[in-house]
């Protein structure tokens, strides 16, 4: 069942960003069409927790960032097209995730992996050069 993001709401966690109720387990009144402001939030802002934040989706993100989303994306089956530039808001524990996965490092073995799976030319091209290639089998 897919369905199109709704601005109202956070992209990862599915929690509605005006009162902060969880709509997987709970449907709420609140227009999530709409991009919320700091001010349209019901109750105390400064509730720990209750901080949105915007974010412009475009080319110019981290890999892992993207990675992120596309992963949240083909869960929650948004059909979200990442070739075009758009807007998501996030609740403050997913924006931690989201900040937190740009500083994710492959390990050598984890990296090489992964492009032996993804990228059959450039293991090609490291193959050519044994040093490299040696310290990423090794680790």
């Amino acid at each position: 069942m897919s369905c199109s993001y709704k601005i109202g709401t956070c992209y990862s966690c599915q929690k509605c960003l005006y009162c902060f109720v969880d709509l997987t387990k709970k449907s709420c009144a609140c227009d999530i069409t709409k991009k919320p402001s700091q001010t349209d939030i019901c109750g105390d802002r400064l509730t720990r927790g209750h901080q949105i934040h915007n974010h412009h989706v475009s080319s110019q993100i981290h890999s892992s960032q993207l990675t992120f989303l596309q992963e949240i994306n083909n869960q929650l089956e948004y059909e979200s097209d990442f070739s075009i530039e758009f807007d998501i808001m996030l609740c403050s524990a997913c924006n931690s995730r989201y900040e937190r996965s740009k500083k994710t490092k492959l390990s050598p073995k984890k990296y090489l992996s992964k492009i032996q799976n993804f990228s059959k030319p450039m293991y090609k091209l490291l193959s050519k050069h044994k040093t490299i290639l040696r310290f990423l089998e090794n680790g």
